[in-house]
């Protein structure tokens, strides 16, 4: 029989406490960026456990008992994802909880298996099955990445990322442009922590040339803007990436 236990370390790894829960195979933990609030998976237990507490207390998680391998947080640690990862299950769809694992819902993934990452807000969703799928809504909807198979997925930098052929890559949305007026100036924004994307322009959208715009960007948040001069004549906006 295999079991493997949860360890609990608050000075940075010096010291490891066992964690006080059933002695069952745990494969996975997810943790939220203060530690507080932890989400852990058991293969052979077939259960999810959720603490509140940094793993003082734990409780049991109402979900169907599916060979879960794969958990993922938001940095906040109230949205939580989980997967089964082991093919003598059942196929599954990724389940989620918006109440820090309270209450558990299955997402509208197609079923499978697969290791699963999230983005630090929760939004986006990366899990690998066959193919390679992705949310940017918390898992109401998914498209298809690319028809290959990376053995993990993960997350850093608040993005989910997959390794395969000796290459990492990141999905990222493309940002909505937002305009507006200050002054002399027009202002325009974006959201997205990704510094892969920069702002062009054009004074005509039937022409294929775009240029890319020269004016410094700042950053606020998760908000980046850059402000530019009212001159005579039409401009469009637009991101780009890998400018």
């Amino acid at each position: 029989t295999e079991v493997g236990g949860v360890y609990l370390s608050v000075n940075y790894g010096a010291n490891w406490t066992a964690a006080s829960l059933p002695n069952i195979d745990f494969v996975a933990v997810a943790s939220s960026a203060d530690g507080s609030k932890l989400l852990a998976a058991s293969e052979i237990g077939e259960a999810l456990y959720v603490s509140t507490t940094a793993g003082a207390a734990w409780i049991k998680a109402t979900v169907p008992a599916y060979f879960w391998t794969s958990v993922a947080g938001s940095a906040d640690g109230n949205t939580l994802f989980a997967a089964e990862g082991v093919e003598q299950g059942l196929p599954a769809p990724v389940y989620s909880s918006t109440n820090a694992g309270v209450n558990w819902n299955p997402t509208a993934s197609p079923t499978g298996w697969g290791s699963i990452a999230c983005s630090g807000d929760g939004t986006r969703l990366l899990w690998n099955m066959y193919p390679l799928v992705y949310s940017t809504d918390s898992g109401a909807s998914w498209t298809n990445v690319a028809p290959i198979y990376s053995k993990k997925v993960a997350a850093t930098n608040g993005l989910p990322f997959f390794a395969i052929g000796g290459y990492i890559f990141t999905v990222e949305q493309q940002p909505s442009l937002k305009i507006g007026k200050t002054g002399t100036n027009v202002i325009v924004s974006w959201s997205g922590s990704s510094a892969d994307f920069s702002l062009e322009q054009t004074t005509n959208l039937a022409s294929a040339n775009w240029f890319t715009v020269t004016n410094a960007t700042s950053i606020t948040g998760s908000v980046r803007q850059v402000t530019i001069p009212i001159s005579s004549g039409n401009k469009a906006f637009r991101s780009s990436l890998g400018n």
